[in-house]
C-alpha cells in the first residue's frame, strides 16, 4: 500500500482565522485563494481537492507569501544586516539616545555643568548673565590654577551659542582660606588617617562648592540623563549645582555633608576659622561663601600645629592623632583636590562601533525544493485523462507557472538581503533595487522557456531603477525619524550649474550629508564657531547653522571660506562696470539652438579651456547667461555663435567659428567654465553682531545704532551669480534663514556684488586674525593686551560699518 502524499499540515477549524482578521497565515491565504478561484471560474473548475495541480500551485503561492511576511517581520538589525551581537546604528542614520537626545548648553546651569566637565579642577565656578550691558554677554569667574583659568576660557569659546560671548576675560577669584576645626566621635576598625583624610576631602569639596558627579544611570529621573549637554562624567543635581550661589555657608550644612562617612559616629562641634576679610566670628554658625573678588576655600593642614583643632573621641577616650601619616595623606588628597582626573561613564558614552565587512548573501534556494517532493511534479497526481496529455508539455506548463512564483521570491530575497545597502549613508552611487534572475541552476529546464538570458534580464531590470529618486525617498524617511527634512523643491527651476543627471546626484549628496551629520545638526543647531581657533578656509570650525543653510540652499561647499578666491585664482574680476564686447539686441534670422547635451555629452576637459587671460574684467551678466545651456545659438550663414538673451534681453556674440562642431566645443567650454566658477563662488558668511562690539568698559560708538549688536545675525551672500541674482532664490534664502535661525535672533540677508564681497572678506579676515590674537593673549597671561584690543576694535569698526551700510541700503523704505 503506497504512502499517502505529503502535504502541509492544516489547522483545525477552531484554529482558523475569523473572517476580517489578520489573514496572513497559510490557511487563511489558502482559503481566500480558493474563494477567489470559485468566484472567478464558476462551474468551470469544481475540483479543489489536494490532487488538483491548481490547488498545488495555490498552496505553493501561499507558502511563498508567508515566507515574505516572515522576512518582513524580522527585527531592524536583522533587516539591515548587522552582524549578530554588534550595534551599528550610525551607519544607517540611527543613533543611540545618549548621543542624539542631549543638546548644547542653553541655561546657566547647562553652561556650568559643561564647564565643570571640561575643567575638573575649577572651584567656586560662577557664571552669570550680565545684568547691565548687552543681552547675550556672560561673566565667568572661578577659583582655580592659571591652567584651569585658560581651560575654562577656551571651553566657553568652544561651547558658546550664536549671539553669546564672554564679557571680558575670565576673572580669577582670590582664595579666602579657612581652617577646619571639629570635635567628632569615631567607631569601627577603619584607620584614623584614612577616616580624617576623607573628612577633610569631603569638607574641601563642599566648601569650594564643587558638585559631586554621579553616574548617569543612577539618576532618579531617567530623563535627566539626556537633559542638557552630554557629559562624560555623569550628571550633577540642580541642588548641588546651586550650592555655591548661596550667600552663607552654614556649618550645619557642612555637618550634613559629612554624614555617611564610614567610621564617623557623630559630630559634636564643627567650625571654619579664618583671618582677615570674610572671617567668621568665634561663635558664628555660618561664614560667607565669598564676594565679587574672592571665594571660600579650605586651608589644608601642613604642620602638626594645624591639627590642634581636630579633636577625635572613641567612646570616652580621646584619640591621639597619627600626625606624620595624617599629614602625608592630607598632602596627597590636596593634590587630588586641586588637580582631579576626569572620569568616564561607559553608560553615558556607549561603546565604539567596530568596522565590519559587509555581510555575505547566500544564493537563492528555490521554494519548491523546500516543499515535499510531490509539489515538484503535481501532474503525477492527476486523473487518467490528465496523464493522456504530453508529460513534457505538462512539465513545461508547470515549470512556467512555478517560475513566476520562484522569480518573485528570488527578487524579494535579493531586496531584503540588501536593505542595509539601501539605507546606508556611506554608499553614494549605487542601485536602489537588487534582482536575482533565475536560470538553469535554480530550476532545471527553465532556460528553454526564457526569451532572455539571466544577464539580459538583469540589464533590463536595472535600466528601470531610478536609484536617485528612490534613495532620496529613503533619506527623507531617515531624516523624518529625527523630525527633520531637507526640502529641495524650491531649488528646482532655478539656474543650474550641473550637467543633466548631475543635479539630481548633487541633491542626493546634500541629503546624505545632512543625514550623516544629523546628530550635530540637531544637537548643536544654535552653536557658534570658536573664534579662538582658525576657521576661515578650514573644515571643522564652522557654525552648524551656516553648514545647514548651505545644505538647504544647495551650495556645493558648506564650510567657512572665501567666496571670491576662485576669481583671484584665475586672475579675473567680475564687475557690473566692466566694458562688455559688442552686444546686440537682435542677432538676426537663422538662429539654431545648439542643444549642448542632446547633441553631445558634456566634455569636462573643455571646462578648463582658457577663455580669458588674467587681469580681464568680466561682466557678470555674461556669466549668468552662460550657465543656461539652452541659450547658445548657432547662426550658420554668418558662422557666428551667439549667447542670449540675458536678463536685459541682450545677445552676446561669442565669435565666428569654422563650423557647428567648433561652435559646439566653444559653447561647451564657456558653459563648463561659467557653471564651475559660480558653483565654487556660491556660499555664505554668517556674522554675529555681538562679536563686533567695542572691547572693554567703553561707551558704544555712534557709527551704528545701539540696537545693532544684541541678538542680531547677518548672512552675507554673493549677488552676482546666476542664482544670487534670481529673485526667487533670494526669497528662498530669506525664508530659509528665518526658519532655521534661533527664534530670538533677528536675521539680515545681505547680497553683495563681487567687488563689495571681496572688500567685505578682506575686512572679515582681518577681524578674525585680530580676534584670535586677542584670545591668545588672554590665554597666555589672562590679561588683555591694549595694543591687541585697539587693533581688534579698529577692524571690528570697519566690519560693522560695512554691515550697517548694506543693512540700511537693503531695508524697505
Amino acid at each position: 500500500m503506497s504512502a499517502a502524499p505529503q502535504t502541509i499540515a492544516r489547522k483545525s477549524p477552531q484554529q482558523q482565522q475569523t473572517p476580517g482578521g489578520p489573514a496572513l497565515d497559510f490557511e487563511a491565504l489558502r482559503s481566500a485563494g480558493i474563494a477567489l478561484a470559485q468566484a472567478a471560474s464558476g462551474q468551470l473548475w469544481t475540483d479543489y481537492n489536494l490532487h488538483d495541480p491548481g490547488v498545488t500551485l495555490l498552496e505553493a503561492l501561499c507558502y511563498a507569501l508567508t515566507e515574505d511576511v516572515y522576512g518582513a517581520q524580522q527585527s531592524v538589525p536583522e533587516l539591515l544586516g548587522w552582524p549578530e551581537g554588534q550595534v551599528l546604528p550610525e551607519r544607517h542614520g540611527l543613533h543611540r539616545p545618549e548621543r542624539i537626545l542631549p543638546c548644547r548648553p542653553i541655561t546657566a546651569a547647562d553652561y556650568r555643568r559643561a564647564l565643570l566637565a571640561r575643567c575638573p579642577g575649577a572651584l567656586q565656578l560662577r557664571l552669570q548673565p550680565c545684568e547691565q550691558g548687552l543681552p547675550g554677554l556672560w561673566r565667568l569667574a572661578l577659583l582655580a590654577q592659571e591652567s584651569q583659568i585658560d581651560a575654562a576660557q577656551r571651553a566657553f569659546w568652544s561651547l558658546r551659542n550664536l549671539g553669546e560671548d564672554l564679557d571680558g576675560a575670565v576673572r580669577r577669584l582670590q582664595p579666602r582660606p579657612h581652617r577646619l576645626a571639629f570635635e567628632i566621635d569615631v567607631q569601627g576598625p577603619r584607620e584614623l588617617a584614612e577616616l580624617l583624610g576623607e573628612i577633610a576631602q569631603r569638607a574641601a569639596d563642599f566648601i569650594a562648592a564643587r558638585p559631586r558627579w554621579r553616574p548617569a544611570d543612577t539618576a532618579l529621573d531617567p530623563a535627566l540623563r539626556f537633559d542638557g549637554p552630554a557629559l562624560p562624567q555623569g550628571w550633577i543635581s540642580d541642588a548641588e549645582l546651586q550650592r555655591g550661589e548661596q550667600t552663607l555657608l552654614y556649618f550645619s550644612d557642612l555637618v550634613l555633608a559629612l554624614q555617611g562617612i564610614e567610621g564617623l559616629a557623630s559630630v559634636r562641634h564643627l567650625q571654619l576659622l579664618g583671618e582677615g576679610d570674610g572671617a567668621a566670628e568665634p561663635d558664628a554658625d555660618a561664614v560667607p561663601w565669598g564676594d565679587e573678588a574672592g571665594a571660600l576655600c579650605l586651608q589644608w593642614p601642613r604642620r602638626a600645629e594645624d591639627l590642634m583643632d581636630w579633636v577625635v573621641w572613641r567612646g570616652t577616650a580621646r584619640e591621639t592623632l597619627p600626625e606624620q601619616n595624617l599629614l602625608r595623606r592630607l598632602a596627597q588628597l590636596q593634590v587630588a583636590h586641586e588637580h582631579p582626573l576626569p572620569g568616564l561613564s561607559q553608560a553615558t558614552l556607549g561603546t565604539a562601533v567596530a568596522e565590519v565587512a559587509p555581510p555575505e548573501h547566500p544564493p537563492y534556494y528555490p521554494a519548491l525544493l523546500q516543499l515535499p517532493a510531490i509539489y515538484a511534479h503535481p501532474e503525477s497526481l492527476g486523473e487518467q485523462r490528465h496523464r493522456s496529455h504530453s508529460r513534457s508539455g505538462q512539465h513545461a506548463q508547470w515549470l512556467a507557472y512555478t517560475a513566476l512564483l520562484e522569480q518573485w521570491l528570488a527578487h524579494g530575497q535579493a531586496q531584503r538581503q540588501r536593505l542595509g545597502a539601501l539605507y546606508s549613508l556611506a554608499i553614494e552611487a549605487a542601485p536602489s533595487y537588487w534582482w536575482q534572475p533565475l536560470g538553469e541552476s535554480h530550476l532545471e529546464g527553465l532556460t528553454a522557456l526564457q526569451l532572455q538570458t539571466p544577464a539580459e534580464q538583469l540589464t533590463a531590470l536595472q535600466a528601470e531603477d531610478d536609484a536617485l529618486e528612490r534613495r532620496g525617498r529613503v533619506l527623507d524617511q531617515l531624516l523624518a525619524l529625527h523630525g527633520e527634512a531637507l526640502p529641495q523643491s524650491g531649488l528646482r527651476g532655478l539656474p543650474c550649474y550641473f550637467s543633466p543627471g548631475g543635479f539630481e546626484q548633487h541633491l542626493l549628496r546634500l541629503k546624505q550629508t545632512l543625514a550623516a551629520g544629523i546628530e550635530r545638526f540637531t544637537r548643536e543647531r544654535h552653536a557658534g564657531f570658536d573664534y579662538s581657533r582658525p576657521s576661515f578656509g578650514l573644515i571643522g570650525n564652522t557654525a552648524p547653522l551656516q553648514e545647514r543653510l548651505s545644505l538647504q540652499l544647495g551650495f556645493a561647499e558648506h564650510h567657512s571660506r572665501s567666496l571670491t578666491a576662485p576669481l583671484r585664482e584665475r586672475g579675473l574680476s567680475v564687475s557690473e562696470a566692466a566694458e562688455p564686447p559688442k552686444v546686440l539686441r537682435q542677432p538676426g534670422p537663422g538662429l539654431r539652438p545648439m542643444q549642448l547635451f542632446a547633441d553631445a555629452p558634456r566634455r569636462e576637459d573643455l571646462a578648463d579651456k582658457p577663455l580669458w587671460k588674467p587681469g580681464d574684467r568680466l561682466d557678470p551678466a555674461l556669466l549668468r547667461c552662460a550657465v543656461h545651456a539652452s541659450r547658445y545659438q548657432w547662426q550658420e550663414q554668418s558662422k557666428l555663435l551667439w549667447l542670449g538673451p540675458d536678463e536685459q534681453q541682450r545677445w552676446w556674440p561669442l565669435g565666428r567659428q569654422a563650423d557647428a562642431a567648433a561652435a559646439q566645443d566653444l559653447a561647451l567650454a564657456l558653459h563648463g567654465f561659467a557653471c564651475g566658477l559660480q558653483l565654487r563662488c556660491e556660499g555664505l558668511h554668517l556674522l554675529e553682531h555681538l562679536l563686533l562690539r567695542p572691547q572693554g568698559e567703553v561707551p558704544l560708538p555712534p557709527d551704528v545704532p545701539d540696537d545693532f549688536y544684541a541678538q542680531q545675525l547677518s548672512v552675507v551672500l554673493p549677488a552676482w551669480t546666476a542664482r544670487g541674482a534670481d529673485p526667487r532664490f533670494r526669497t528662498l534664502a530669506a525664508q530659509t534663514v528665518a526658519e532655521l535661525a534661533p527664534a530670538h535672533l533677528q536675521t539680515h540677508c545681505l547680497w553683495l556684488q563681487a567687488e563689495a564681497l571681496q572688500a567685505f572678506e578682506l575686512a572679515l579676515q582681518g577681524w578674525l586674525l585680530a580676534k584670535r590674537a586677542l584670545c591668545e593673549g588672554l590665554a597666555g597671561d589672562g590679561a588683555q593686551d591694549p595694543a591687541a584690543q585697539r587693533r581688534l576694535d579698529s577692524r571690528a569698526a570697519v566690519l560693522r560699518r560695512l554691515l550697517w551700510q548694506q543693512i540700511s541700503r537693503e531695508a524697505p523704505p
